[in-house]
Protein backbone atom coordinates (compact mmCIF):
# COMPACT_ATOMS: atom_id res chain seq x y z
CA UNK A 1 0.00 0.00 0.00
CA UNK A 2 3.19 2.33 -0.44
CA UNK A 3 5.05 3.80 -2.59
CA UNK A 4 8.52 5.62 -2.17
CA UNK A 5 8.20 8.91 -3.55
CA UNK A 6 11.82 10.27 -1.48
CA UNK A 7 13.14 10.82 -4.79
CA UNK A 8 10.79 12.40 -6.83
CA UNK A 9 12.35 15.38 -8.41
CA UNK A 10 10.05 17.59 -10.01
CA UNK A 11 11.37 19.70 -12.74
CA UNK A 12 9.92 23.26 -11.29
CA UNK A 13 10.01 23.61 -7.84
CA UNK A 14 6.82 24.98 -5.73
CA UNK A 15 6.36 28.13 -4.30
CA UNK A 16 6.14 26.60 -0.85
CA UNK A 17 9.31 27.14 1.40
CA UNK A 18 9.47 27.33 5.01
CA UNK A 19 6.47 27.52 7.68
CA UNK A 20 4.63 30.46 6.99
CA UNK A 21 4.91 32.12 10.49
CA UNK A 22 4.95 35.39 9.76
CA UNK A 23 1.76 35.24 8.26
CA UNK A 24 0.33 33.86 11.36
CA UNK A 25 2.08 36.54 13.42
CA UNK A 26 0.54 38.77 11.66
CA UNK A 27 -3.02 37.87 12.13
CA UNK A 28 -2.39 36.88 15.45
CA UNK A 29 -0.98 40.47 16.31
CA UNK A 30 -4.17 42.29 14.76
CA UNK A 31 -6.54 39.86 16.18
CA UNK A 32 -4.75 40.26 19.55
CA UNK A 33 -4.77 44.48 19.36
CA UNK A 34 -8.40 44.40 18.72
CA UNK A 35 -9.43 41.83 21.46
CA UNK A 36 -6.88 44.24 24.29
CA UNK A 37 -8.39 47.21 22.81
CA UNK A 38 -12.06 45.78 22.66
CA UNK A 39 -12.40 47.54 19.22
CA UNK A 40 -14.61 44.19 17.91
CA UNK A 41 -16.42 44.19 14.59
CA UNK A 42 -19.97 44.73 14.84
CA UNK A 43 -21.88 41.70 15.62
CA UNK A 44 -18.44 39.43 16.73
CA UNK A 45 -19.77 38.85 20.27
CA UNK A 46 -23.09 38.04 19.77
CA UNK A 47 -25.62 38.96 22.87
CA UNK A 48 -28.78 38.43 21.62
CA UNK A 49 -31.64 37.11 19.03
CA UNK A 50 -29.49 33.38 19.99
CA UNK A 51 -32.29 30.99 21.05
CA UNK A 52 -30.55 28.33 23.48
CA UNK A 53 -30.31 24.99 22.86
CA UNK A 54 -32.75 22.43 24.02
CA UNK A 55 -31.34 18.86 25.50
CA UNK A 56 -32.48 16.91 22.42
CA UNK A 57 -29.95 20.28 19.93
CA UNK A 58 -26.80 18.39 21.39
CA UNK A 59 -23.92 16.60 19.29
CA UNK A 60 -20.24 15.79 19.59
CA UNK A 61 -18.09 16.39 16.78
CA UNK A 62 -14.09 15.22 17.34
CA UNK A 63 -12.80 17.99 20.06
CA UNK A 64 -16.33 20.07 20.30
CA UNK A 65 -19.54 19.47 22.21
CA UNK A 66 -22.02 20.91 19.01
CA UNK A 67 -25.46 22.19 19.86
CA UNK A 68 -27.91 23.25 17.61
CA UNK A 69 -29.17 26.62 18.27
CA UNK A 70 -31.36 29.33 16.45
CA UNK A 71 -29.84 32.67 15.40
CA UNK A 72 -32.37 35.42 13.83
CA UNK A 73 -34.82 32.39 13.18
CA UNK A 74 -31.98 30.45 10.95
CA UNK A 75 -30.61 26.97 12.81
CA UNK A 76 -27.02 27.60 13.74
CA UNK A 77 -24.42 25.56 15.14
CA UNK A 78 -22.95 26.33 18.43
CA UNK A 79 -19.57 24.75 18.42
CA UNK A 80 -18.04 24.66 22.19
CA UNK A 81 -14.08 23.19 22.37
CA UNK A 82 -13.75 20.36 25.13
CA UNK A 83 -10.70 21.63 25.86
CA UNK A 84 -12.09 24.53 28.02
CA UNK A 85 -13.07 21.82 30.41
CA UNK A 86 -10.03 20.14 30.66
CA UNK A 87 -6.93 22.64 31.12
CA UNK A 88 -5.50 23.83 34.35
CA UNK A 89 -6.81 26.74 35.37
CA UNK A 90 -3.77 28.42 34.78
CA UNK A 91 -4.17 28.20 31.30
CA UNK A 92 -7.68 28.67 30.80
CA UNK A 93 -7.04 32.24 29.98
CA UNK A 94 -4.48 31.21 27.43
CA UNK A 95 -7.19 29.35 25.74
CA UNK A 96 -9.83 31.39 26.07
CA UNK A 97 -7.42 34.06 24.39
CA UNK A 98 -6.39 31.75 21.61
CA UNK A 99 -10.14 30.98 20.89
CA UNK A 100 -11.02 34.70 20.59
CA UNK A 101 -8.04 35.28 18.67
CA UNK A 102 -8.87 32.48 15.93
CA UNK A 103 -12.52 33.12 15.93
CA UNK A 104 -11.75 36.76 15.16
CA UNK A 105 -9.55 36.12 12.20
CA UNK A 106 -12.03 33.23 11.14
CA UNK A 107 -15.06 36.07 11.38
CA UNK A 108 -12.90 37.85 8.71
CA UNK A 109 -12.97 35.23 6.51
CA UNK A 110 -15.38 35.04 3.51
CA UNK A 111 -15.79 32.55 0.43
CA UNK A 112 -18.49 30.15 -0.51
CA UNK A 113 -16.62 27.24 0.05
CA UNK A 114 -15.07 28.15 3.89
CA UNK A 115 -17.96 27.58 6.62
CA UNK A 116 -18.72 31.08 7.85
CA UNK A 117 -18.16 32.15 11.44
CA UNK A 118 -21.38 34.57 12.93
CA UNK A 119 -19.17 35.19 16.05
CA UNK A 120 -18.99 33.64 19.04
CA UNK A 121 -20.93 33.74 22.52
CA UNK A 122 -19.63 33.56 26.07
CA UNK A 123 -23.12 33.20 28.23
CA UNK A 124 -23.49 29.83 30.42
CA UNK A 125 -26.75 29.12 28.84
CA UNK A 126 -24.98 28.39 25.63
CA UNK A 127 -21.83 26.34 27.60
CA UNK A 128 -19.77 29.13 27.81
CA UNK A 129 -17.37 29.77 24.91
CA UNK A 130 -18.96 28.65 21.57
CA UNK A 131 -18.11 29.44 18.32
CA UNK A 132 -21.59 29.98 15.95
CA UNK A 133 -21.91 29.21 12.38
CA UNK A 134 -24.56 28.15 10.14
CA UNK A 135 -26.15 25.06 10.58
CA UNK A 136 -24.79 22.52 7.44
CA UNK A 137 -28.08 19.98 7.15
CA UNK A 138 -25.55 17.05 5.94
CA UNK A 139 -22.98 17.08 8.12
CA UNK A 140 -19.35 16.30 7.37
CA UNK A 141 -18.18 15.04 4.06
CA UNK A 142 -16.77 11.91 5.06
CA UNK A 143 -19.55 10.16 7.09
CA UNK A 144 -21.95 11.53 3.76
CA UNK A 145 -19.92 9.63 1.48
CA UNK A 146 -19.27 6.30 3.32
CA UNK A 147 -22.94 6.35 3.54
CA UNK A 148 -23.54 7.27 0.29
CA UNK A 149 -20.93 4.50 -1.20
CA UNK A 150 -22.80 1.98 1.44
CA UNK A 151 -25.98 1.96 -0.23
CA UNK A 152 -25.17 2.76 -3.94
CA UNK A 153 -26.50 5.93 -4.32
CA UNK A 154 -22.88 7.14 -5.42
CA UNK A 155 -21.04 4.41 -7.65
CA UNK A 156 -18.74 4.23 -10.84
CA UNK A 157 -18.20 7.74 -13.02
CA UNK A 158 -20.99 9.77 -11.04
CA UNK A 159 -18.97 9.14 -7.73
CA UNK A 160 -15.34 10.20 -8.92
CA UNK A 161 -17.14 13.22 -10.71
CA UNK A 162 -18.69 13.93 -7.25
CA UNK A 163 -15.58 13.34 -5.22
CA UNK A 164 -13.75 15.28 -7.94
CA UNK A 165 -16.25 18.30 -7.40
CA UNK A 166 -15.80 17.98 -3.33
CA UNK A 167 -12.05 18.16 -3.88
CA UNK A 168 -12.28 21.65 -6.06
CA UNK A 169 -14.60 23.11 -3.67
CA UNK A 170 -12.09 22.09 -0.55
CA UNK A 171 -9.33 23.48 -2.67
CA UNK A 172 -11.27 26.68 -3.64
CA UNK A 173 -11.81 27.36 0.13
CA UNK A 174 -8.03 26.54 1.13
CA UNK A 175 -6.56 28.36 -1.65
CA UNK A 176 -8.61 31.57 -0.46
CA UNK A 177 -7.52 30.99 3.24
CA UNK A 178 -3.91 30.60 1.93
CA UNK A 179 -4.12 33.94 -0.14
CA UNK A 180 -5.20 35.63 3.39
CA UNK A 181 -2.41 33.85 4.38
CA UNK A 182 -4.74 31.74 7.01
CA UNK A 183 -3.14 28.29 7.44
CA UNK A 184 -5.71 25.28 8.43
CA UNK A 185 -3.80 23.05 10.08
CA UNK A 186 -6.57 20.07 9.66
CA UNK A 187 -7.56 19.67 6.08
CA UNK A 188 -9.12 16.14 5.91
CA UNK A 189 -12.87 14.82 5.47
CA UNK A 190 -14.14 15.36 8.84
CA UNK A 191 -13.48 19.20 8.65
CA UNK A 192 -15.32 19.52 5.84
CA UNK A 193 -19.18 19.91 6.03
CA UNK A 194 -22.06 20.08 3.25
CA UNK A 195 -24.62 22.30 3.24
CA UNK A 196 -28.49 21.20 2.03
CA UNK A 197 -27.37 21.28 -1.40
CA UNK A 198 -23.92 19.03 -0.87
CA UNK A 199 -21.84 21.67 -1.60
CA UNK A 200 -18.77 21.74 0.26
CA UNK A 201 -17.24 24.28 3.47
CA UNK A 202 -14.06 24.05 4.60
CA UNK A 203 -14.07 24.86 8.37
CA UNK A 204 -12.42 28.09 8.91
CA UNK A 205 -9.58 26.64 10.94
CA UNK A 206 -8.93 23.23 11.96
CA UNK A 207 -8.46 21.17 15.60
CA UNK A 208 -4.90 22.28 15.70
CA UNK A 209 -6.07 25.44 17.09
CA UNK A 210 -8.58 24.09 19.76
CA UNK A 211 -7.31 21.05 21.41
CA UNK A 212 -7.08 18.59 23.90
CA UNK A 213 -5.45 19.13 27.39
CA UNK A 214 -2.85 16.74 26.71
CA UNK A 215 -2.07 18.32 23.66
CA UNK A 216 -2.00 21.84 24.42
CA UNK A 217 1.54 22.14 24.22
CA UNK A 218 2.32 20.69 20.60
CA UNK A 219 0.05 22.85 17.98
CA UNK A 220 2.07 20.76 15.41
CA UNK A 221 0.85 17.61 15.94
CA UNK A 222 -3.08 17.69 16.45
CA UNK A 223 -4.65 16.13 13.21
CA UNK A 224 -4.53 12.38 13.02
CA UNK A 225 -0.91 10.68 11.71
CA UNK A 226 -2.05 9.98 8.48
CA UNK A 227 -2.43 13.53 7.72
CA UNK A 228 0.57 14.91 9.11
CA UNK A 229 3.50 15.83 7.13
CA UNK A 230 7.19 14.30 7.88
CA UNK A 231 8.19 17.98 9.38
CA UNK A 232 5.97 18.18 11.82
CA UNK A 233 7.32 14.54 12.76
CA UNK A 234 10.87 15.54 12.76
CA UNK A 235 11.38 19.45 12.29
CA UNK A 236 14.85 19.11 13.21
CA UNK A 237 15.66 17.06 10.24
CA UNK A 238 13.62 19.42 8.07
CA UNK A 239 15.58 22.47 9.16
CA UNK A 240 12.93 23.55 12.01
CA UNK A 241 13.22 24.33 15.36
CA UNK A 242 9.85 22.61 16.34
CA UNK A 243 6.84 21.45 14.54
CA UNK A 244 4.67 24.43 12.88
CA UNK A 245 1.56 23.97 10.81
CA UNK A 246 2.06 25.74 7.28
CA UNK A 247 1.16 26.15 4.12
CA UNK A 248 2.71 23.36 2.98
CA UNK A 249 1.82 21.08 5.56
CA UNK A 250 -2.11 22.08 4.69
CA UNK A 251 -0.88 21.58 0.86
CA UNK A 252 0.38 17.89 1.92
CA UNK A 253 -2.93 17.37 3.80
CA UNK A 254 -4.86 17.99 1.20
CA UNK A 255 -3.18 15.65 -1.10
CA UNK A 256 -3.82 13.34 1.86
CA UNK A 257 -7.40 13.57 1.55
CA UNK A 258 -7.52 13.05 -1.84
CA UNK A 259 -6.90 9.26 -1.06
CA UNK A 260 -9.17 9.90 1.36
CA UNK A 261 -11.95 10.39 -0.90
CA UNK A 262 -11.40 8.47 -3.42
CA UNK A 263 -11.02 5.48 -1.03
CA UNK A 264 -13.54 5.96 1.92
CA UNK A 265 -10.60 5.23 4.16
CA UNK A 266 -7.44 6.42 5.96
CA UNK A 267 -4.62 7.04 3.73
CA UNK A 268 -2.76 4.05 5.41
CA UNK A 269 -5.18 2.06 6.38
CA UNK A 270 -3.66 -0.78 7.59
CA UNK A 271 -0.65 0.60 8.98
CA UNK A 272 -0.16 1.61 13.19
CA UNK A 273 0.40 4.72 13.61
CA UNK A 274 4.04 4.15 14.52
CA UNK A 275 4.26 2.71 11.64
CA UNK A 276 3.06 5.58 9.44
CA UNK A 277 5.30 7.62 11.29
CA UNK A 278 8.33 5.91 10.25
CA UNK A 279 7.70 5.31 6.97
CA UNK A 280 6.52 8.66 6.26
CA UNK A 281 10.02 9.90 7.78
CA UNK A 282 11.67 7.99 4.98
CA UNK A 283 9.53 8.88 2.05
CA UNK A 284 7.04 5.94 1.47
CA UNK A 285 3.46 7.41 0.57
CA UNK A 286 0.28 5.83 -0.19
CA UNK A 287 -0.33 3.78 -3.38
CA UNK A 288 -2.64 5.46 -6.04
CA UNK A 289 -6.28 4.47 -5.77
CA UNK A 290 -8.95 2.97 -7.26
CA UNK A 291 -12.70 4.08 -6.99
CA UNK A 292 -14.84 1.18 -7.64
CA UNK A 293 -12.45 -0.15 -10.87
CA UNK A 294 -11.43 3.79 -11.93
CA UNK A 295 -8.23 4.93 -11.03
CA UNK A 296 -7.30 8.27 -9.84
CA UNK A 297 -7.15 10.24 -12.73
CA UNK A 298 -3.42 10.93 -13.66
CA UNK A 299 -4.04 14.63 -13.27
CA UNK A 300 -4.84 14.22 -9.99
CA UNK A 301 -2.65 11.78 -9.06
CA UNK A 302 0.29 13.47 -10.35
CA UNK A 303 -0.63 16.53 -8.27
CA UNK A 304 -1.10 14.06 -5.28
CA UNK A 305 2.51 13.33 -5.25
CA UNK A 306 3.72 16.90 -5.63
CA UNK A 307 1.64 17.64 -2.89
CA UNK A 308 3.75 15.30 -0.58
CA UNK A 309 7.16 15.80 -1.41
CA UNK A 310 9.49 15.47 1.03
CA UNK A 311 11.55 18.66 -0.09
CA UNK A 312 8.83 21.37 1.22
CA UNK A 313 10.32 24.38 -1.55
CA UNK A 314 9.04 21.33 -3.62
CA UNK A 315 5.13 21.58 -3.41
CA UNK A 316 3.21 23.24 -5.39
CA UNK A 317 0.20 25.41 -4.05
CA UNK A 318 -2.88 25.21 -3.57
CA UNK A 319 -3.87 26.87 -6.52
CA UNK A 320 -2.33 24.53 -8.77
CA UNK A 321 -4.94 22.16 -7.08
CA UNK A 322 -7.46 24.42 -8.28
CA UNK A 323 -6.77 24.68 -12.03
CA UNK A 324 -6.07 20.26 -12.14
CA UNK A 325 -9.18 20.00 -10.74
CA UNK A 326 -11.64 22.42 -12.14
CA UNK A 327 -10.00 21.27 -15.72
CA UNK A 328 -11.79 17.49 -14.63
CA UNK A 329 -14.59 19.26 -13.84
CA UNK A 330 -14.94 20.40 -17.82
CA UNK A 331 -14.38 16.39 -19.14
Amino acid sequence: MLTDDSHLEPDVPGPLCAPDSQHVVNHIQKASTLILTGTLPDGFVIKGDLKPPGPEDYGSGGLHDIFRGEYREKLVALKHPRAFGMVRPSDRKRLEDDFRRCSLIAFNMHHENVLEVLGIVDDPAFHGFSLVCPWMEIGDLRNHLDQQTRNGQLSGRKLVRTVNQWLLEIAKGLDYLHEHGVVHGDVRGVNVLLDGNRVAHLTPFGSSVIVSADEFSNPGLQSPIAWIAPELFDPKKFGFSHAIPSLATDVYAFGCTCIELYTSQSPYPRLRDSEILSKVIKGSRPQRPMKQGEAMPDSLWNFARRCWDQHIARRPSISEAVLVLADLADQ
